[in-house]
């Protein structure tokens, strides 16, 4: 009620909150965990309609690194994966996704293709691993695969939380509308 009366729209915040958030906050269940399919909902993305690119405020794709191919027998493979993202006042159109299971000469490969395919004015990004590793690796990467590209590498304090706590931003965003896909084709959107 304190909070209530210094803030009138404490309540309706609480409202719009992610479900876990919400149900702690507002309903004060502290039992709930994160679960699977609570966190982004399919629902909270708008489709749009393959265009010309606007004139977004920035355009950059974002790697995920992995480095194991599909056919290794070392486990279950991890995807690489690489978001381009149009971002235009609060909205973010999601323009391209490239996945796969690839070994490092492939990803690579993958990179270097995709920043081509872009273009220059695509700005690339890149999680910098903790220590030396990760270190030489994105300076591999400024050096020999994307020279000449606005290419960044970070190691912040967003990028050491689990991916979950990571993925808040994208999923507060899609619940208010503010994350676009961009239909290219296939089964069209309903």
């Amino acid at each position: 009620p304190r909070l209530l009366a210094n803030d009138p729209n404490y309540k309706a915040k609480l409202e719009n909150m992610l479900e876990v958030e919400r149900e702690r906050y507002l309903k004060g269940n502290w039992l709930i965990r994160l679960e699977a399919g609570m966190l982004l909902k399919s629902e909270w993305f708008k489709t749009i309609i393959e265009r010309p690119e606007p004139r977004y405020d920035r355009i950059m794709r974002y790697w995920d690194l992995a480095g194991t191919a599909e056919e290794s027998t070392e486990g279950e493979p991890c995807f690489t994966a690489g978001a381009k993202i149009g971002l235009l006042g609060g909205v973010w159109d999601i323009l391209d996704i490239k996945a796969a299971k690839l070994d490092p000469p492939a990803v690579e490969d993958l990179v270097r293709t995709t920043a081509a395919q872009d273009g220059m004015h695509v700005e690339v990004r890149m999680e910098k691993e903790p220590g030396s590793a990760g270190k030489s690796l994105v300076s591999h990467y400024a050096r020999n695969i994307l020279p000449g590209y606005n290419f960044t590498y970070g190691e912040d304090v967003w990028q050491r939380k689990a991916k979950t706590e990571r993925a808040k931003h994208l999923a507060s965003a899609a619940k208010l509308g503010n994350v676009r896909l961009l239909y290219a084709g296939g089964i069209k959107p309903s």
